[in-house]
């Protein structure tokens, strides 16, 4: 028997997380669509570091 449960729980956890990350960016923007002011500020958001 295959038990596939634990591993589709923890990607769907993944995603919930992500997904109400992307909305509160949304909420303190007051926009259905999130914007950035650059790619830096994009990847310092979303927590990496821009290379040169």
């Amino acid at each position: 028997m295959l038990r596939l449960e634990p591993i589709r729980s923890a990607l769907g956890d993944k995603i919930g997380r992500f997904s109400i990350f992307l909305a509160t960016l949304a909420v303190r923007q007051q926009k259905q669509t999130i914007t950035f002011r650059s790619v830096v500020e994009m990847l310092e958001v979303f927590g990496m570091q821009p290379t040169a």
